[in-house]
């Protein structure tokens, strides 16, 4: 099968922390948010008030703390996993563009085909397509070995003129 566009995929902590704290834990970030909310209103009540209040404030800090940090520890915690698996050295993964999607690893092979994604996600490190809702394949911008990133975004745009292809 002839490939218009290939992208090398190496593993970056960096790019899949900016996809988690952007996109993938939204909701955690939110409750980070409320957590944090609360420990400030509990710390003034036990200034203003009795210090008991610090203990739901001590809480609630925690709880912050806690889901500010959980998308670095459970990148951590795969990339850990994944070292394992690998004996030491994640390996990359290659995405190639033709009459369909390719993206094949070490371990497995999938085919996808181009009607099947429903968003495309472009961040500062990384361009994502997302398929079933929930799975994605990541894209790095700057691993194209055959094509260029600028091609490949007008070559999606022709395959899929009804997805918002961000620039």
């Amino acid at each position: 099968m002839e490939y218009q566009f290939e992208n090398v995929c190496e593993y970056d902590l960096e790019r899949a922390l900016e996809f988690q704290y952007k996109i993938g834990a939204r909701r955690i970030m939110f409750w980070g948010a409320v957590s944090a909310v609360l420990t400030l209103l509990y710390l003034y009540r036990a200034l203003t008030g009795p210090l008991v209040w610090l203990i739901p404030a001590a809480i609630f800090l925690g709880l912050s703390v806690h889901y500010f940090t959980w998308p670095y520890r459970f990148l951590k915690k795969g990339e850990k996993r994944m070292l394992e698996y690998y004996d030491g050295e994640i390996p990359p993964t290659y995405i190639r563009f033709g009459a369909q999607i390719v993206v094949e690893d070490v371990d497995s092979r999938f085919t996808l085909e181009y009607r099947k994604l429903d968003k495309v996600i472009s961040l500062k490190r990384g361009y994502y397509l997302r398929y079933a809702k929930k799975s994605l394949v990541a894209l790095d911008p700057n691993g194209f070995t055959k094509g260029t990133f600028a091609e490949f975004k007008q070559f999606l745009r022709e395959k899929r003129p009804d997805l918002n292809i961000p620039d």
